[in-house]
This record gives C-alpha cells, structure tokens and sequence, in this order.
C-alpha cells in the first residue's frame, strides 16, 4: 500500500536522474511508492534506476521501447496500486523538496473538493544552481482595459482560464486520483508540450484547482530540454483542434471561450502590456488582436459551477 504514486517518464536523463531519485528518498512523507519509467534511453539511464531500486522495494522499475512522455507516463499509471489517493508526476531532471509531499498531501487531506494543487518552483541551472524563482503568474478574465487581470498568490483558486494558458507546470502538481481517473489521461496524440494543459483543463472541469504559494520544486533548465525546442504554435494548433472537437456542448463553449481569451486578451495583454514580445515584429500583430477584440465577442455560454470566476471577473 501506498498513499502517494510517483511516476517519472525518464529518457537519456543519466546525469539527473539519480539526483531526482535521491530527492524522493529524502522525502519526510514516507508513504509513497516510485514508478520510474525508462523510455528507451540510450544512455545509462536504465542502469541508473535499477542500482536505485535494487536497495529500496518502494522503487519500481519499468523499461519500454521509446514512445515519448505521455505514453510513458500512462504506462506507469496502469502499475500503480490501485489503492493510492494521490498521484505526482516528477520529471527526470527536477527535484523535490524535502518538505514537498508532506505539504501537498496535507493540503488534499484537508480541501476535499480539490482536484488537483500544485505549487510554486525554483529555476536551477544543470548543476544544481538556482537561478531565479518562477514568479508563477495566473491570468483571469476581467472587465478592465485589457480583459486581463492576474490572480494574488494568496487566493487558492485557480480558474478554468488561467490552467488554459499555462499556469501549472507538470511536476509540481499532485493529483487526487479519484479525479484523474474519470480523465482520457496523458494525451498521447499530443506529445510534449501542452499535454499538462490538455489534462489540467481535464481536471478543473471536474473538480477544483488550487495553488499552494510555497517553492517546494526545483525546475532544471539545460540545453536538451523539449520546453525549450518545441514549436509551440504548432502545439497550440494541435490543442485547439482537439479541444472543438469535444461532443460534450458545455464543455465544447468553455474551450472555444479559452482559446478566444488567449487569442484576443492574453497575447496582446503579454506582448504589449507586460512586453513580453518574441520579437519587434510581433508588436503591429499583438496591435491587431487588441484592436479586433472589442468586435471579437467572446463565446456564450455559462462557466462550469467547480471553476466559477472570482468576483469582479466579465462573464
């Protein structure tokens, strides 16, 4: 038995993933079990977890031909106990903090209408070196200016909107099992990126989501992440095709309203208020959308009762 389900996908991650191990060894909430899942590393990745879980039972190792993340991910959910309550997903060159599961599990115990808490993260550099906090930003819809507005860290709640933008990063969620469960699961047809947002949507259409302002999770930058390569517009695409798709009507309004928000509100509040441009020549563009937003009416439709928006939010 296990309260707590970790699971690591882990690909060519030889030089981290004893130090993530390790990180869960070090953990002061000791029920937990480890699923590391090795997706065909050509490294010694594979070599590097089982000398791990050959001293501690609670590591169990899993080996699969190279079928990305999501499907790793998946694998190693179908092998956890069935009687577990709560589910992280810690990436293979991250790292926990001591105090992290202690926290998070504390957290779920309490809130029981919470489906999923996720906190606050440090940037470390590929030898452990930190380098900035996250400065987490959750962005709400709003009847200002910019039909944007950002949520205090001290208000729990996350909406609908701020998940659909990306908010959450992958491993500083925990799950509540019972929730993830009546979800497609990670979406393989997507691969990385925007698969935290396909299923974190998932989630807050079922349950609520909330932050935890406390840096209890190490998120490593280096040279070979897939963040930092990936063609993002083509992921967004990607998202937005699945997400009209969605038979289910109400569920069908709330996505076409998100991908309107991050269109017409959260582009132009980013790229030209905030100034957080790719480039120079994106400014006429960000101009363009904040222009043809006041004639972009935003989809009808009420918003789910479990992610209704704080006070003083435009409907």
């Amino acid at each position: 038995m296990a309260k707590v389900s970790i699971i690591t996908p882990c690909y060519n991650r030889s030089r981290y993933v004893g130090k993530t191990i390790e990180s869960v060894l070090s953990q002061s909430f000791t029920d937990w079990e480890y699923i590391i899942v090795d997706d065909g590393s050509t490294d010694n990745s594979w070599q590097v977890i089982q000398e791990y879980a050959a001293k501690n039972y609670r590591i169990k190792p899993v080996h699969q031909t190279n079928k990305g993340a999501c499907r790793a991910r998946n694998q190693g959910f179908s092998l956890c106990y069935p009687n577990s309550e709560y589910v992280l997903w810690l990436d293979s060159d991250d790292l926990m903090d001591v105090n992290m599961l202690s926290i998070m599990v504390d957290y779920l115990d309490v809130h029981k209408q919470v489906g999923l808490a996720f906190c606050d993260y440090h940037l470390i550099d590929q030898n452990d070196l930190y380098l900035a906090p996250s400065e987490i930003t959750r962005f709400d819809e709003a009847s200002n200016l910019w039909g944007v507005q950002e949520t205090p860290a001290h208000i729990p709640q996350t909406s609908f909107m701020a998940i659909g933008v990306y908010c959450i990063l992958e491993g500083t969620a925990l799950l509540r099992k019972s929730v993830y469960l009546k979800t497609p699961g990670w979406p393989e047809w997507l691969g990385q990126i925007g698969e935290g947002m396909y299923l974190f949507t998932q989630i807050a259409l079922l349950a609520e989501v909330h932050f935890i302002p406390k840096i209890l999770y190490y998120y490593r930058q280096h040279d070979h992440q897939a963040m930092q390569n990936a063609k993002h517009q083509r992921q967004w695409e990607k998202l937005c095709k699945k997400w009209l798709e969605n038979p289910d009507y109400e569920s069908y309004t709330f996505y076409k309203r998100l991908i309107w928000f991050f269109e017409y509100r959260y582009i132009p509040y980013r790229w030209l208020c905030r100034r957080e441009l790719p480039s120079k020549s994106y400014v006429l563009r960000a101009l363009i959308r904040y222009l043809k937003s006041p004639w972009m009416k935003p989809p009808k439709g009420s918003i789910p009762p479990n992610i209704s928006m704080r006070p003083g939010n435009s409907n």
